[in-house]
């Protein structure tokens, strides 16, 4: 379970004016820590020394591989990695390279302890980390930008990904996933127990996946950036079905919690995740010694400029890959909309053509059934005229039949 810190109020205040003095005017540089006696910036303690651009370039150019590296970057992202290594920026925490240098499960084991006792809201520590070569259901996918698999202290597994986009269909990939590692468990277990024992030994599996960008399905709850769930009965029955999914959604958060400020060792966590600009860092290292000591890990990397710039491409290489297998998911999810739109145009066109059809039919019966009534019209009128020419004649006789009768 995440332990809160404890802080006065006067700590609240102090932070309320930091944050105010920050928005009103005064550059980053220029605000201090009420705490501290000397000049040295808030962030000093998080990020170290700024390291002028020069040095840094003057390392990269010492070495033609990592001056090739660097050149074919974009400007854009030649200042981006320039900020990173200088200070000015922090790392890219959520990008695999990086995260597993800060949360490294051999010195740092405790780290991602904590980070998963929020998560997963109960208080775990993580025993190993497995391999997950061939565990994944997508190996190698650019849209992973993070994926560590770890046994916990009761033998229980979770896999932690982070997603740079969010995958169509997430919950069923996050299910597929699940699927496999309590196959994992059930295969381990199997070496070395059997009957009822084995079934006896399965723990819970989490799958916990947080995502920088998210599909819109997540984009319906704008206030809730994080959802756990696990299968139930409707009935109120109690039985272990293991499985368990938590989802964050990065974006989300920061959208809510950009004129926050921190309260809760998950926001902390979550707030290292999601931001590099200087204040943000500067609040999450006050938080807490353990973020304190996570950043200024990251500043003595800083100082490895060849390191970090390979890390950095490496990244990027993804980062590129997942964009671009993202825009072709999305053109062939367009394309066949567009198909299925196309097909249901054509199937209401042929439905429209025999209606049409029928339409006409039913016309030209009807026109023939006027041509007829016409036609007998016509005969109608012709027997009256004969009968009225008649008529005309028989009173013509009979007037001159009366005529002559009064001679």
């Amino acid at each position: 379970m995440c332990m809160q810190k404890k802080r006065t109020a006067g700590d609240d205040t102090d932070r309320k004016n930091e944050r105010h003095k920050n928005t009103i005017k005064q550059p980053q540089d220029a605000v201090r820590n009420p705490g501290r006696t000397d000049d040295r910036p808030p962030w000093y303690c998080a990020m170290g020394e700024r390291i002028p651009e020069e040095e840094i370039r003057k390392k990269i150019y010492m070495s033609p591989e990592l001056a090739s590296r660097f050149e074919a970057l974009t400007p854009e992202r030649q200042k981006h990695f320039l900020d990173m290594c200088s200070g000015a920026v922090g790392m890219m925490i959520c990008y695999d390279p990086f995260f597993k240098y800060v949360f490294n499960p051999v010195t740092h084991r405790e780290r991602l302890s904590r980070f998963l006792s929020c998560i997963l809201e109960r208080q775990v520590r993580v025993e190993s980390v497995l391999p997950n070569e061939g565990g994944r259901i997508a190996p190698g996918s650019p849209f992973v930008i993070m994926d560590i698999v770890v046994e916990l202290e009761d033998r229980a597994l979770a896999n932690a990904e982070i997603q740079k986009i969010g995958y169509l269909f997430p919950g069923e990939r996050a299910a597929c996933y699940s699927s496999d590692l309590v196959l994992r468990q059930y295969s381990a277990l199997k070496e070395n127990i059997s009957g009822l024992s084995l079934y006896r030994q399965m723990r819970n599996v989490y799958t916990i996946v947080i995502m920088e960008e998210s599909p819109k399905e997540f984009h319906h709850y704008p206030e809730t950036y994080i959802h756990r769930g696990k299968q139930m009965f409707d009935t109120g029955l109690k039985m272990p079905l293991l499985q368990e999914y938590i989802f964050v959604p990065l974006d989300i958060f920061r959208k809510k919690f950009q004129n926050e400020n921190i309260k809760t060792e998950l926001e902390a966590w979550l707030s290292f995740l999601a931001y590099d600009d200087l204040e943000r860092i500067w609040e999450i290292s006050r938080y807490d010694p353990i973020f304190e000591e996570m950043y200024h890990d990251l500043s003595e990397f800083r100082r490895k400029p060849g390191e970090v710039l390979g890390m950095f491409s490496e990244a990027l290489l993804r980062m590129d890959e997942a964009e671009a297998r993202y825009y072709v998911d999305q053109l062939r999810k367009e394309s066949e909309a567009l198909k299925a739109e196309l097909e249901t145009n054509k199937a209401a066109l042929e439905s429209s053509k025999a209606e049409l059809a029928a339409n006409q039919a039913e016309l030209a019966a009807n026109q023939a059934e006027l041509a007829a009534s016409q036609a007998e019209l016509t005969t109608s009128r012709a027997e009256l005229a004969s009968k009225d020419a008649s008529i005309a004649e028989l009173r013509r006789e009979l007037e001159a039949l009366r005529a002559a009768s009064q001679y």
